[in-house]
């Protein structure tokens, strides 16, 4: 009686632990969403890729039983440091 007790309360207590949120909400926007760095951010352009490819490996993967794929691997050579503008410290 009294096990089942202590597992009724475990459950309800698991329960209400699962309704209290821990994230702070101060419905403020964030500083980076408005704040004017003084510069535009450069943007990358990736070469396209062969899609069609892609498309018939996952058609040869799926009749021999292997899982779907979720992304496939190209190489990217970027230097952050080199290519981007400092920010200034505060």
């Amino acid at each position: 009686m009294n096990k089942t007790i202590t597992i009724k309360l475990a459950f309800i207590l698991l329960m209400l632990s699962n309704i209290s949120n821990a994230q702070i909400n101060t419905r403020e926007i964030p500083v980076g969403f408005h704040h004017n760095f003084g510069y535009e951010m450069p943007t990358l352009v990736m070469p396209p890729i062969n899609l069609e490819a892609l498309l018939l490996e996952d058609e040869i993967e799926e009749q021999l039983g292997i899982p779907p794929r979720f992304g496939f691997v190209h190489s990217v050579n970027v230097d952050l440091l080199a290519n981007y503008p400092k920010t200034k410290k505060n």
